[in-house]
């Protein structure tokens, strides 16, 4: 089963301090009382529904997106380039449980998430592969982001196109797409992760089930 997220799921259960998500502070009653914050909370609350509404697993998916099928296979038909501009698709790492990340260098949470996604990358080689496709709009800025931010993992280059971006029901950048070694898109998270939720989410949905068999093999 496939499950939508969002960083706007987290803001109803707990402050999240991560870089591109700020958690507004208590404001005095006469600036509550301006049209204009009202015609701003109107605004939140839509795009809260909006995500309601295409995220929950009742949703009326389309059927030809990857979303709709759970499957990863639904992502290899599309074409990627690598940094030499050599073609690839995600065929490429089909059997590997990946944490599979949407970013660009016009996108600032994208940017401030990637360091975190660096870190656990190398801190859990042996156990997932992490893959990031830019949605720049030129190459140059791809690169010039990849050394800004130290990713050494797969990075390719889709462009700011509709693609496997919307295939796989993307509803903001960045959003980071769970697949398991199945070949199951387990959960797309639109928002930006720290490093605590991102450990979270792979244990949740991509190592998890393995645990139970360590433990019995170390007895």
């Amino acid at each position: 089963m496939v499950t939508a997220n969002s960083w706007f799921g987290l803001l109803m259960d707990e402050d999240v301090t991560n870089d591109g998500v700020a958690t507004p502070a208590d404001e005095p009653a006469a600036a509550k009382s301006s049209p204009l914050l009202v015609i701003l909370g109107i605004a939140a609350v839509a795009a809260i529904g909006f995500v309601a509404l295409f995220s929950g697993s009742d949703g009326d998916a389309s059927s030809d997106t990857a979303v709709a099928s759970g499957e990863f296979a639904a992502l290899t038909e599309f074409q990627l380039a690598t940094l030499e501009g050599d073609p690839i698709t995600l065929a490429e790492h089909a059997g590997e449980p990946v944490v599979l990340n949407y970013f660009a260098a016009w996108c600032p949470p994208c940017a401030a998430e990637l360091p975190d996604f660096q870190n656990v990358s190398q801190a859990r080689i042996d156990e997932v592969t992490f893959v990031g496709i830019s949605r720049d709009n030129e190459t140059g800025a791809w690169a010039g982001l990849l050394e800004s931010t130290g990713v050494t993992f797969d990075t390719y280059f889709e462009g700011n196109v509709r693609g496997s971006f919307e295939a796989v029901g993307g509803l903001a950048m960045p959003t980071t797409v769970f697949i398991t070694a199945d070949g199951e898109i387990a959960e797309v998270f639109s928002g930006p992760l720290n490093e605590s939720l991102l450990n979270d989410l792979i244990d949740e949905h991509l190592v998890e089930s393995a645990a139970p068999n360590s433990e019995s093999d170390n007895n």
